[in-house]
């Protein structure tokens, strides 16, 4: 038989089965000798009677000492359950076979052979178990041919072909085979099944674990760019507003220095502002007008700082009342909409802004329009192109649409929409 790792359980199963058979074993010989000495006073003079008792005893003791000692399993090594298979199978056949060769000469064996050979099917189903639990079909087939061929062997060793017991040994034999075969069969086919599904589950483990460290990158990776888009629609929209205040402080330095205080003085209220969401979005990464305004509240709130900065008119239309919108939807737009306020501010030099905020049965759908320079996504520099890129994602991880529609000399319009609102 081939070298196999051997099934869990199966040897304090083939302990308990072995166990099971020497109590039999001590219960027949309390019964057939220790009954009638103690009860009716009958001393059996018949020592074979013992003999066979014994070795069928020290059979059953020395294999389950052998299957419970880690011993022997070191000793043995691959071939530990092999071994214990054999013992099982060709002591009880030899047994047996005492009575054909006339070497258990008792009172017994004037009609016990036929019992004896109905006893060993019942005492060979423990190794046959264990083989057709163990290993495939196959060597269950070799199994029960090689006991049958021991045993006929044995039986015409002893037995003479023309006595009354031969053919009914043959019987018994033939019987005893095609019952193996049978019950071999459902063994292999239900341990056969039961091995491809823990290789199923074996493999889906696998499979889960590696899709579960998938998921684990793929949460890292997200996470990543969120505090990438945070940090962009913090940081980077302050200072690009910081910027482009002292650029025009730089412009009226000498011409208009009151004005020139005006706009240092926004500016550095700018910076503090933006020092301090930068902050907030480090600690909650959230948007921090949302949570004090509502999302109307902030919208009207950005743009309107948005127009003291700038130099163009906008419309803001908005519904009176918003409701029922989650909490990432309501970020989302506002980062939307700020991140194109910005690049409206710094890139366009539009004059005129539209800000468009609808609530449909089941969507919402927020549209930004400017008549400023418009652009080509080829023509576009990092810092553009990396807002334009955030404001994709924001879109994305909430299930949104955004469409983006431009060319040089034509303005912009941003148009995002979002299904399934409740």
């Amino acid at each position: 038989m081939k070298e196999t790792a051997i099934e869990p359980d199966i040897l304090q199963t083939f302990r308990v089965l072995t166990g099971f058979r020497l109590c039999l074993t001590l219960l027949g010989g309390f019964v057939l000798v220790l009954v009638p000495l103690l009860i009716f006073n009958i001393e059996s003079t018949d020592r074979g009677e013992w003999f066979l008792g014994l070795i069928t005893i020290v059979d059953a003791v020395f294999l389950l000492v052998y299957l419970s000692l880690p011993w022997f399993e070191q000793k043995t090594g691959k071939y530990y359950l092999l071994v214990a298979i054999l013992i099982a199978s060709l002591g009880p056949i030899l047994e047996t076979n005492l009575l054909n060769f006339g070497l258990v000469p008792t009172t017994l064996a004037r009609n016990p052979e036929m019992a004896a050979a109905w006893q060993l099917l019942l005492i060979l189903f423990i190794p046959l178990i264990i083989v057709a639990w163990q290993y495939d079909y196959s060597r269950v087939v070799l199994f029960a041919l090689g006991t049958a061929g021991l045993d006929l062997l044995l039986i015409s060793i002893s037995l003479d072909i023309n006595s009354d017991l031969f053919m009914p040994f043959i019987g018994v034999t033939f019987i005893r085979t095609s019952v193996f075969l049978l019950v071999g069969y459902l063994v292999a086919r239900l341990m056969r099944s039961q091995r491809d599904q823990r290789n199923a589950l074996v493999e889906a483990n696998e499979e889960l674990i590696l899709y579960s460290s998938t998921l684990e990158q793929l949460a890292v990776t997200r996470e990543r760019n969120r505090l990438a888009r945070e940090l962009h629609d913090t940081l980077a929209h302050t200072l690009s507003a910081v910027a482009v205040q002292l650029e025009a402080v730089r412009s009226v330095w000498d011409e208009d220095p009151a004005k020139a205080r005006t706009l240092i003085s926004q500016a550095l209220r700018n910076t503090r502002a933006g020092l301090t969401e930068t902050r907030r979005s480090l600690r909650a990464l959230r948007a921090t007008p949302i949570e004090n305004l509502g999302l109307l509240g902030a919208l009207r709130d950005l743009t309107e700082s948005m127009v003291a900065r700038a130099d163009f008119n906008l419309c803001l239309d908005l519904p009176p009342r918003l409701e029922k919108i989650p909490p990432d939807v309501e970020q989302c737009i506002y980062r939307i909409a700020q991140e194109s306020l910005s690049n409206i501010n710094t890139h366009a030099q539009a004059k005129e802004v539209k800000v468009t905020l609808t609530r449909g049965e089941h969507h919402i759908t927020l549209i930004i329009e400017d008549n400023g320079l418009g652009f080509s996504l080829e023509d576009l520099d990092d810092d553009s192109r990396y807002g334009i890129q955030g404001m994709k994602e924001h879109a994305q991880t909430i299930g949104g649409i955004l469409e983006i529609d431009s060319s040089p000399e034509t303005g912009t319009i941003v148009r995002f929409n979002i299904e399934g609102m409740p």
